[in-house]
């Protein structure tokens, strides 16, 4: 029998705006299908012109591959128009991700 993952929690993000910038504070696992989502929902922002985005990985509990490609293309998709998009980092397992495929520098540049 396999046991499931207490610690397993569906991807949610929400939107949460600011007098300079707005929030996407992601919670729960970062992977394929739920990168796809948080693609739409950051494309959805940008489409709006906010001054910046901020996109929080506080809540992630994990972060696969697809989740590392979907923060960096989101990164020059705002880049292309003219928006910062800030990274908020994650706790130290989904940090490792980044750290394993030397894009810590990249993706949170100073802020890290």
């Amino acid at each position: 029998m396999i046991e499931a993952n207490a610690d397993w929690q569906p991807f949610g993000c929400d939107i949460l705006p600011a007098p300079d910038a707005v929030r996407i504070a992601c919670a729960g696992e970062l992977d394929l299908a739920a990168s796809e989502v948080l693609s739409a929902r950051v494309d959805e922002l940008l489409e709006s012109g906010p001054a910046r985005v901020i996109l929080d990985l506080g809540g992630v509990t994990f972060l696969d591959s697809s989740g590392l490609r979907m923060v960096l293309e989101a990164r020059t998709r705002a880049a292309g128009r003219g928006v910062p998009l800030t990274v908020a980092p994650g706790p130290p397992p989904v940090q490792r991700i980044f750290e394993l495929t030397h894009t810590t520098e990249l993706v949170f540049g100073e802020q890290h």
